[in-house]
């Protein structure tokens, strides 16, 4: 008895020990799998033995491993193919003009670079441990691009008369021009592309075209009849909860029977031409016109100065782009987007406008003319707008709070057609007079709409000077002429039919700052006119003239005797 207790102790203590040993490796194999990674975790490199098309990318990193595969592709596009069927060839065709690539070269690079890092920490140790004898393969996909390749294809097809073409049409005008194909031999497009690629990464220069016997296809006329035929189909519109104009097609028809009939006279390669049958239809869109746009809904005009040639241009070309606008129920008219950017090249001039409180010119300067009509007539058709801001400065050809800026890419002015019914803008200019309308059909419970604007204040203007030293003491010039502001309001008043006032709404209180007067002075003092002093001739000097009078003697003149001055005389000496 004793003898098995020992036995079962000594059963228990091996068991202890071997318990002991294993959590120990353990731990150790813990321990070591964490070192190793901390010692791997600042690696940004590719681990060993990882290859990428036959191109060993060990110890690269991303950058590297794509440089050095590229390098070792690169062969590939340089090589040319030569091509032959029956009697043709196809010499020097490059793999890029057959538009050779590489499909997966990123992923490829990331698969190698993940190697070792895409799994737990102790799996990845043991990846990167045993990288160090298996190696890691990762293949490369190859493909041409389809429109490349097949343009390729598409070529011999058209060089060679054996080969199989299919039935082809043509509609020209109101005609089906038809012609036969003829049955023959057809490239085999697949079986070439495997064909171009295996020769390109084997470097085989020679590869033999593919192709199979085939019948042309021939035109289905049914079925061509089907996609050509257009049943005529006169404008109209519905009306109700939402409004639909039905546009008018033109009817388009062709002999079925006529084509198979011709058709089966033809030889291959031969065409024929079938003649469309074209009917108009009774009612167009346009004509609807006299009932959609029937009657007018509002109307404006305003004067213009018919001298500032650029200025009426602007106005002529905001105008026409706005005319005959059709704006459909539930729709939304973008002023800037109707008349377009404001540029020399899009038809606008250089212009008065208002910029920071002054009058300067820009391109397309006048055109808040147009916006602030068609702001007017907008609110007397009792329309919905949906984006409007006044002026800075007070304009003169609309009442103080009915007018409507626009500033490229900041200001728009936008509204809404929340009638039943379509509405059309007309506008025209005329001898210094622009009108603007909007026409659509007038409805029972439309209202009678005024509109009334009410000054509150007036903002007196003031004169600015500035000084210039260019110009003369006493001179001056006006710069700007002076335009008072204005702080107003708009009002929406709606009548009966009776004239008596139903309701009277606020529509936007507006503040319009001066537009002061400025003058340009002269500070330079004029410079003082010296008289010329007329140059005086120079003299010419007179010679003098020779002294022919007798010497003034030294004593009184005596008369003497002959011989006085001789040697021998008593007066000599």
């Amino acid at each position: 008895m004793n003898q098995i207790l020992n036995n079962t102790t000594q059963a228990r203590s091996n068991k202890s020990v071997k318990g002991v040993i294993l959590i120990v490796l353990a731990c150790a194999i813990v321990c070591l799998s964490v070192l190793f990674s901390i010692m791997n975790i600042g690696n940004e490199k590719i681990i060993n033995n990882v290859f990428i098309a036959g191109v060993e990318v060990s110890n690269m990193t991303k950058d590297e491993a794509i440089e050095a595969v590229n390098g070792a592709v690169d062969v590939y596009f340089d090589r040319n193919l030569s091509f032959s069927l029956d009697d043709k060839e196809y010499s020097d065709v490059s793999a890029k003009e057959l538009g050779f690539v590489i499909l997966n070269l990123e992923e490829a690079i990331e698969e190698a670079y993940n190697y070792g890092r895409d799994s737990n920490f102790i799996l990845n140790n043991y990846t990167i441990l045993f990288s160090n004898f298996i190696n890691k393969e990762i293949e490369l996909q190859y493909d041409l691009e389809e429109e490349q390749f097949s343009e390729f294809a598409q070529k011999i097809a058209n060089d060679n008369e054996s080969i199989s073409l299919d039935d082809t049409y043509e509609i020209s005008g109101e005609k089906i021009i038809v012609t036969k194909g003829q049955d023959g031999l057809k490239v085999d497009e697949e079986l070439l592309e495997n064909y171009v690629i295996t020769a390109i990464l084997n470097n085989v220069a020679e590869v033999e075209i593919p192709t199979l016997y085939t019948s042309s296809e021939n035109i289905d006329f049914d079925a061509l009849h089907d996609e050509v035929y257009v049943a005529p189909q006169n404008a109209s519109f519905v009306s109700g909860e939402k409004f639909e104009v039905i546009i008018d097609k033109t009817g388009v028809d062709f002999d079925v029977e006529l084509a198979k009939q011709k058709y089966e006279d033809l030889n291959e390669l031969d065409s024929m031409t079938l003649e469309l049958r074209i009917v108009e239809p009774e009612i167009k869109v346009a004509d609807l016109d006299e009932q959609l746009f029937k009657d007018t809904l509002a109307t404006y005009s305003t004067k213009y100065d018919t001298t500032e040639k650029n200025r009426v241009q602007n106005l002529q070309v905001a105008s026409d782009r706005c005319n005959s606008t059709i704006i459909y129920p539930g729709n939304e008219f973008s002023f800037h987007e109707t008349i377009g950017t404001r540029t020399i090249a899009n038809g606008y001039a250089s212009a008065h406008s208002f910029a920071g409180g002054r009058v300067v010119n820009t391109v397309g300067g006048g055109i808040c003319q147009i916006s602030s009509m068609l702001y007017n007539i907008v609110l007397m058709a009792d329309l919905e707008v949906t984006e409007r801001v006044a002026h800075g400065m007070y304009v003169d050809y609309v009442k103080p709070s009915l007018d409507a800026t626009i500033a490229e890419g900041a200001i728009d002015f936008k509204f809404v057609n929340n009638r039943n019914y379509p509405i059309k803008i007309v506008s025209t200019l005329n001898n210094g007079t622009v009108t603007m309308s909007i026409l659509g059909i007038k409805e029972e419970d439309d209202p009678i709409i005024e509109l009334e604007s009410v000054v509150l204040e007036t903002l007196k203007y003031e004169t600015e000077y500035q000084y210039d030293s260019n110009m003369l003491v006493g001179k001056s010039v006006e710069l700007q002429e002076p335009e008072d502001g204005y702080l107003s309001e708009a009002y929406r008043i709606e009548k009966d039919e009776n004239g008596n006032v139903i309701s009277r709404t606020l529509i936007s209180k507006d503040k319009y700052i001066p537009t002061n007067r400025i003058v340009k002075i002269g500070t330079k003092e004029p410079t003082p006119v010296v008289p010329e002093v007329p140059e005086v001739p120079e003299v010419p000097e007179v010679p003098e003239e020779p002294d022919v009078s007798e010497p003034e003697p030294d004593e009184p003149i005596r008369d003497l005797p002959p011989g006085w001055d001789s040697p021998e005389s008593p007066y000599g000496g």
